[in-house]
């Protein structure tokens, strides 16, 4: 939080002294107003994904298509010149799981995966059918994969390799995956990027 006020209480400081100025500072002040505006903006969201991070409910289990899930997520993100491959059963039979909490989970995680692989990459979304009863997905990126210190940190808040990013998004999902009694995990692949 302290990262965002510093430019907010800049930002105010410079209205102040434009407003000294006169009508002629107009400009500079107005520009200091959508500063704040931008950085209210960035704090409002960091306040909502801890509030989600804190409160995260229970799981309501439901019948839950994995792989209609999976191709409905990749839609949203499809659109940017990133190749979108799918990997395994178009179908298979449900799995117990919350709709909404593991949505967010292939949400996270293909978009991630989207802005590592960049605008020519790929993402390769896997299906394993269930053995034992569970389901494994691997999405796989083209990207240049993640530096040792951020794969050991990956599930930490405050760890994130995106500009701008808050670190929740992978701790969210592996909590997630857990609350669902699954292992969340992160490797660089041997051909670059990270799955």
């Amino acid at each position: 939080l302290k990262n965002a006020i510093t430019p907010i209480s800049l930002a105010l400081r410079t209205i102040q002294r434009a407003a000294e100025k006169g009508p002629e500072a107009a400009a500079v002040a107005d520009e200091a107003v959508h500063a704040i505006a931008d950085e209210l903006d960035a704090l409002r969201s960091l306040v909502d994904q801890f509030s989600q991070f804190a409160r995260l409910p229970a799981p309501r289990l439901a019948p839950y298509d994995i792989p209609q899930a999976l191709r409905s997520a990749a839609l949203l993100y499809g659109t940017g010149g990133v190749q979108i491959r799918f990997r395994g059963p178009d179908q298979m039979a449900p799995i117990q799981a919350d709709e909404e909490l593991i949505g967010r989970v292939w949400s996270n995680l293909i978009s991630n995966a989207v802005h590592a692989a960049g605008r020519d990459g790929w993402i390769e979304i896997e299906i394993v059918p269930p053995t034992r009863g569970r389901v494994m997905v691997i999405i796989t990126d083209s990207g240049t994969g993640l530096a040792p210190e951020r794969l050991a940190g990956r599930s930490e808040e405050g760890v994130s390799a995106k500009a701008g990013g808050w670190g929740l998004g992978l701790a969210l999902a592996e909590r997630i995956i857990a609350e669902h009694g699954g292992v969340f995990s992160l490797e660089n692949a041997s051909e670059g990027g990270a799955c």
